[in-house]
């Protein structure tokens, strides 16, 4: 048998291990802080365009400050110290605590992942944690060492919750049940718990009868002193009812949240709708995709006297937009010239504007570096071959723009917008209301995200014959990213400012153009640069699926579990025979059918509009 004693040592040895294993853990991760490593590193994925500012001194300064605060307050709590030591070792922690640990908490929380819950608990911890230790400094000049114990083991629980929100954060990983809330949770927990169970054990020591008469061997009930005020274990309960309430209440409130951002993208793109017929009503066909001016015998990334014909198809429709004003800048262009420079030159102040009617809400991107932010992008069609360029393509031996052939043309551009080919009505011979025109996607957040960063520089063969080419390079443990983001990441991914959605103005259609050939949110896969084609499924923020525009002005939404026939078919190409000749059905099932323009499918189903 093993006596009380023996067992609270083990226990004690056994929290003592755990604790100093996540503490040598958590220092293990300091190798990717030292520079930061948004790759490698668990905690700044995601963070590459917020880590900047206060934000990054606040984040050094609480590596150095907290372990030093827990060593510290280790030191004190166990008593390994005492006399002049004790108190030096307390000013030192006073010190580091108000003006370390606590100001870089406050800063830090601002962007906690889980939103404004997380947030607020991370701060409340912080500022629990600077009360604690003044009151723990006010007791012991007072002289009275029990009530400074009591708060300095206040703070010192406040201190070490970060090591339990790790293990917490563990148990959700391993059970398979992490997610934003069980983080927001989490927030809350991993101070709570230790601060309530103190609290429990202090109260249960002052039940009367656990205290002994100092003159005889009877136990007399002592009746504890009455309490001055709101008591912790009083406040804990509080805050706890108050956090049920919010936990219940708050999942109501974020679905009915997302349902109004779901309703107001449906509406954006309800919006482009009416403007697109209102500009054929206007010039008898819609406005052209990668359209724009261009020089005599030139054709350079670096020229500003003209945009190189690649314009997307919003800027033309910008006056339909209610955005007129913008318009007119745009067409006066500046000193040098008209409907403005190349659409990736980030000085010219209307390719960095964001248009709100092209922004879904459910979108969180926002600011660099991407220029103007778009969620909505033409249907191409699904085919691939030769819709880089479209109808046009630069020709550096002549020095000129070559027209391609109509029938070469229309042979894969299938989708009821073709690069620098002006599209009517009457040509979508499938029908308006069984045509996509425009489909969501996502804005990249530099996470990674396979939605949002393109694999460049593939074969293009392979893409062409194969749309699943790129299938194998995502992570197949979280399918959604692509597998070793951090290796070669700007050869494999371009440049962070070119990526998915990160300039309305561009025709490119990487920024404003998707296909019908994989279905909703699947990867991106590119034949070459951020210029090229390829493979680019639409994709949005939502839960389970996209928002699509038909032709006839109507919404739909389009799952990610949508018939995409036999994906390991290639696409429809030029000198393609059988299934895939020019003018052939759509290889892709319904989501192929529905992006094509006049192939001539029979739609059976049903649309949800």
């Amino acid at each position: 048998m093993v006596d009380g004693s023996n067992s609270n040592r083990l226990i004690k040895l056994a929290v003592g291990l755990l604790s100093l294993k996540v503490f040598l853990l958590i220092l293990y991760q300091y190798r990717w802080y030292f520079p930061a490593d948004f790759d490698s590193s668990p905690f700044l994925a995601g963070r590459r365009y917020t880590f900047h500012g206060v934000y990054v001194l606040a984040f050094y300064l609480h590596l150095l400050v907290a372990p030093l605060a827990l060593i510290v307050g280790t030191l004190l709590i166990t008593r390994r110290v005492a006399g002049t030591l004790h108190r030096r070792l307390g000013r030192l922690q006073l010190v580091v605590v108000l003006f370390g640990v606590v100001p870089s908490g406050l800063l830090m929380s601002r962007q906690a992942y889980g939103g404004l819950i997380s947030e607020i608990g991370f701060m409340t911890q912080s500022v629990l944690t600077g009360w604690t230790i003044l009151l723990a400094s006010k007791e012991a000049i007072a002289g009275k060492f029990d009530r400074h114990q009591t708060w300095a083991m206040r703070c010192y629980l406040l201190l070490w919750s970060p090591l339990l929100l790790r293990i917490i954060a563990g148990i959700t990983i391993v059970s398979g049940t992490e997610s934003e809330w069980t983080y927001r949770i989490n927030a809350w927990a991993s101070w709570m718990i230790p601060i309530g169970i103190y609290e429990c054990w202090r109260v249960s020591r002052c039940r009367p009868g656990n205290r002994s008469s100092a003159a005889g061997g009877d136990r007399v009930a002592v009746r504890p002193q009455a309490a001055r005020g709101l008591t912790i274990v009083q406040l804990l309960v509080v805050l706890a009812a108050i956090g049920l309430v919010i936990g219940l209440l708050l999942p109501g409130v974020r679905t009915s949240r997302e349902a109004a951002r779901r309703m107001s993208c449906s509406n954006n793109l309800r919006q482009i709708g009416l403007a697109l017929h209102n500009y054929h009503s206007e010039f008898k066909q819609l406005p052209i995709q990668m359209g724009g001016t261009s020089a005599v015998g030139r054709n350079n990334p670096g020229d500003r006297d003209h945009n190189g014909r690649r314009l997307s198809l919003f800027v033309g429709l910008l006056p339909f937009l209610e955005q007129q004003a913008l318009y007119e800048s745009i067409s006066k262009g500046d000193a040098f010239v008209p409907m403005g420079p190349p659409p990736w030159t980030q000085s010219y102040v209307p390719w960095t504007t964001e248009v709100p009617a092209l922004r879904c809400p459910s979108d969180v991107g926002s600011g660099n570096p991407a220029m103007g932010r778009v969620n909505y992008a033409a249907c191409l069609g699904d085919a691939i071959e030769n819709l880089d360029t479209g109808s046009a393509y630069w020709d550096e031996s002549t020095a000129g723009w070559i027209e391609r052939p109509a029938e070469d043309v229309d042979a894969t551009g299938r989708g009821v917008f073709v690069p620098r080919r002006a599209i009517r009505f009457r040509e979508i011979l499938d029908g308006l209301s069984n045509t996509i025109m425009l489909g969501e996607i996502i804005t990249d957040l530099g996470d990674g995200d396979v939605r949002g960063a393109a694999s460049l520089h593939n074969a293009m063969h392979a893409v062409i014959d194969q749309p699943i080419h790129c299938e194998d390079q995502r992570d197949p443990e979280r399918p959604k990213f692509w597998i070793d983001v951090g290796k070669d990441s700007h050869q494999r991914f371009g440049p962070p400012n070119r990526r998915r959605g990160y300039r309305w103005a561009d025709g490119a259609a990487l920024y404003t153009g998707f296909n019908t050939i994989l279905p909703p949110n699947r990867e991106l896969c590119l034949g070459g640069d951020d210029e090229s084609i390829g493979i680019l499924p639409s994709a949005s923020r939502h839960q389970g699926g996209i928002h699509v525009l038909m032709a006839d002005g109507g919404c739909i939404f389009m799952t990610d579990s949508v018939d995409c026939g036999d994906l390991s078919k290639g696409t429809v190409t030029l000198n393609g025979t059988e299934d895939r000749a020019p003018g052939a059905g759509s290889p892709y099932g319904l989501f192929g059918a529905l992006g094509t323009r006049q192939s001539r499918e029979v739609i059976d189903e049903q649309l949800n509009q």
